[in-house]
C-alpha cells in the first residue's frame, strides 16, 4: 500500500484516497505519478465504472507542493501543468466512465481543479473551494479556469476568481459546484460509494454517448492545456515570485 494513496474497490466503484495531512493532502511529483498511474489502469479496466476521489483528515486536496512548485524553472513548470493536465484531469472529465468528487473539507486551487474535473461533487458542512493562485499572480494550470466558467457562467466565475472568494459548503451547493451536502463527515465516503454503485448500474454506452454529448459543449481540450502553459508564464514572473517570498516570509 502507498505512503500516500489509499485504494479500495467494491464491485465495480473504486475509491482513490489521498492521505498526506501534514500537508493538507497537497499534490507532490510522488503523489501525482501515482495518481495518474491509478487512473490510468482505471480507464482502461473493464470491471470498473466508477472512480471515487476523496481526501483525509480536514482537507480533500490544496494543490500542489507550493514550495517544490516554486523550484521549477518556467520550462519545467510548462511541462509540469500540461502533462499532469492530460494525465489527471483530461481523464476524469473526459473519460467514458464517471467519477465522483467526495470533498471532505478544504478544496483549494489544484485540490478546487481535482475536484472540477470529476463529473459529480457531494461534500460536507466544512467543505471549502478557492482559488489562492491569484492571490500569487498565477493562472490556474490544470483546467480549472475554464471547468469553473462553464459550471458557473463566466461572470460568477470571474467574481470566485478575481475577487478570490472563499465558497463554502452552502454557498457551493446554491451555486451547483456541490449537489449534495452530506452533514455527517464520517458518512460521506458511504454515501459516494452509495452513489457509485448507482451510477455503475448504468449501461456503459448511455454513459459514454451522454458524457461525449455534453462535453462537446466544454472549451476545446487545447484551451484547458493552454492554461498549463499560462501559468507556467505567469508563476515564474517577478511580481508572482515577489507575492510568493511574502507568503512564506509571513508563516515564517
Amino acid at each position: 500500500m502507498s505512503e500516500f494513496i489509499y485504494t479500495e474497490q467494491r464491485d465495480q466503484v473504486l475509491l482513490l484516497q489521498i492521505r498526506y495531512e501534514q500537508t493538507l493532502n497537497c499534490l507532490n511529483n510522488e503523489i501525482l505519478k501515482e495518481i495518474a498511474g491509478i487512473l490510468r489502469e482505471f480507464s482502461r479496466d473493464p470491471g470498473l465504472r466508477v472512480v471515487i476521489v476523496t481526501g483525509t483528515g480536514r482537507s480533500f486536496c490544496t494543490g500542489a507542493d507550493l514550495k517544490a512548485f516554486t523550484r521549477l524553472s518556467q520550462e519545467d513548470c510548462v511541462d509540469y501543468c500540461m502533462d499532469y493536465e492530460e494525465d489527471i484531469f483530461h481523464i476524469l472529465s473526459a473519460s467514458r466512465k464517471l467519477s465522483i468528487a467526495a470533498v471532505n473539507g478544504y478544496a483549494l486551487g489544484g485540490g478546487m481543479e481535482l475536484a472540477l474535473a470529476c463529473d459529480f461533487r457531494i461534500g460536507v458542512p466544512k467543505t471549502q473551494f478557492a482559488a489562492p493562485e491569484y492571490g500569487f499572480g498565477w493562472v490556474p494550470g490544470w483546467g480549472g479556469v475554464h471547468r469553473l466558467g462553464k459550471l458557473l457562467g463566466s461572470a460568477r466565475a470571474k467574481e470566485v476568481l478575481f475577487l478570490k472568494e472563499k465558497l463554502r459548503a452552502e454557498k457551493a451547493l446554491e451555486l451547483g459546484l456541490l449537489s449534495e451536502i452530506v452533514e455527517n463527515p464520517d458518512d460521506l465516503v458511504e454515501r459516494a460509494f452509495a452513489m457509485g454503485e448507482q451510477l455503475a448500474g448504468l449501461n456503459p454506452l448511455t454513459v459514454t454517448y451522454t458524457k461525449t454529448i455534453l462535453n462537446d459543449f466544454d472549451v476545446p481540450v487545447w484551451d484547458s492545456l493552454a492554461q498549463g502553459l499560462v501559468n507556467g508564464i505567469t508563476s515564474k514572473s517577478v511580481y508572482a515570485r515577489e507575492q510568493v517570498e511574502a507568503f512564506f516570509n509571513r508563516k515564517k
